[in-house]
């Protein structure tokens, strides 16, 4: 998987100067239906198997909507086991940029026939399944008070150090004003938040 346009530049690069790209997956597993996801310079893209198949829900996803040079491409594919795959990823004259939508009390998602997952208010989330459990999830920040050093010897201000409780009872929390203050994207049985 990459994630980051540094990674991989040449190809990255090769997709900017619409040139067309080989992708290549390994499976180390089982064979199973996933995700696979890279970084590409924009949405006008097209996606082929190593069949000449045309991945018909491939979909580009720029997180920062000022920017539309830092993009994921995102597309599920079912892999045999233990396998080497082809990609051939081309420029294309059609986008497959999915628009973000704004988050809103109450959204729902569904992820499968069985499962559903809900934001309540933005700060609480719900997660349904089967029928009729439910699993709903707050989110919060913790603190500890820091390590404060009692004398000379046991110093620990080298910085290495990036979180150092002093011990292990929470002092306290901070609820999250909103969680989700922001936009999904939603494209082809795929969700981004």
């Amino acid at each position: 998987m990459n994630v980051s346009a540094s990674f991989c530049g040449q190809s990255y690069n090769a997709l900017q100067n619409n040139k067309g790209v080989i992708l290549s997956v390994y499976n180390p597993a089982q064979g199973r239906t996933t995700f696979v996801r890279t970084k590409v310079p924009h949405g006008n893209i097209e996606v082929t198997d190593s069949n000449k198949k045309a991945i018909s829900d491939a979909s580009v996803i720029c997180a920062n909507a000022t920017d539309t040079t830092d993009c994921d491409l995102f597309f599920k594919y079912t892999f045999d086991g233990y396998s080497l795959n082809f990609f051939y990823i081309n420029p294309s004259s059609n986008s497959i940029l999915v628009t973000p939508q704004p988050l809103s009390n109450g959204k729902v998602f569904d992820i499968n026939s069985n499962q559903k997952f809900t934001i309540n208010t933005l700060q609480t989330f719900t997660l349904t399944y089967g029928s009729g459990k439910t699993f709903e999830y707050t989110f919060e920040y913790n603190y500890y008070p820091a390590y404060q050093s009692t004398n000379g010897c046991d110093d620990q201000s080298s910085g290495a150090y990036i979180f150092r409780p002093t011990n292990d009872t929470i002092a306290g929390s901070i609820n999250y004003d909103v969680i989700l203050n922001g936009q999904y994207w939603e494209a082809n049985g795929f969700i981004q938040i």
